[in-house]
């Protein structure tokens, strides 16, 4: 198992999304797409980099530079009305830290020292802590996907294939 994909494996069960080892947006997306960052309503795959790859979003209509590859024939977007979106600008505090185990941690002026006594460990440091968006209504999301689940699979394959 690959670095990467045993640092995503054991953060996931962290209950903090999915831990990518890249999560910072692609250069080559449209400057709005840069600006907003991963989205809830993104559609797409973890590349073998670690980094996500949206080729459509749910949440935006077809012609939003979100939906630049096209989108689905039978596409049907999802409107994320208020009070859909929990948020919590501090989430984590600034220099805190996720892990899948109990970390012993030590500052040592702009160093920090980890230790711990499990014999696998990940661990995301936050140095500027981190927000949190959670999804109230996630059956829209589910019924959507488990309805559309091949149809979003071929376009994703056909576009990774190009």
């Amino acid at each position: 198992m690959s670095d990467r994909d045993l640092y995503s494996r054991l953060l996931l069960a962290t209950g903090n999304g999915y831990p990518l080892s890249y999560p910072q947006p692609s250069d080559d997306l449209p400057p709005v797409c840069r600006a907003r960052g991963i989205e809830i309503g993104d559609v797409g795959a973890v590349s073998s980099d670690g980094s996500f790859d949206a080729f459509f979003n749910i949440c935006r209509p077809r012609d939003d530079p979100a939906n630049r590859f096209g989108v689905p024939v039978e596409f049907e977007s999802v409107d994320l009305g208020p009070g859909h979106v929990k948020s919590k600008e501090i989430y984590h505090r600034p220099g805190s830290h996720v892990s899948n185990t109990k970390m012993n941690k030590r500052r040592l002026d702009v160093d920090v020292q980890l230790s711990t006594a499990s014999t696998q460990a990940a661990v995301l440091l936050l140095p500027d802590g981190g927000s949190r968006l959670d999804l109230r209504f996630r059956n829209t999301f589910r019924d959507l996907a488990i309805k559309h689940a091949q149809s979003w699979y071929a376009v994703i394959s056909e576009l990774r294939i190009r």
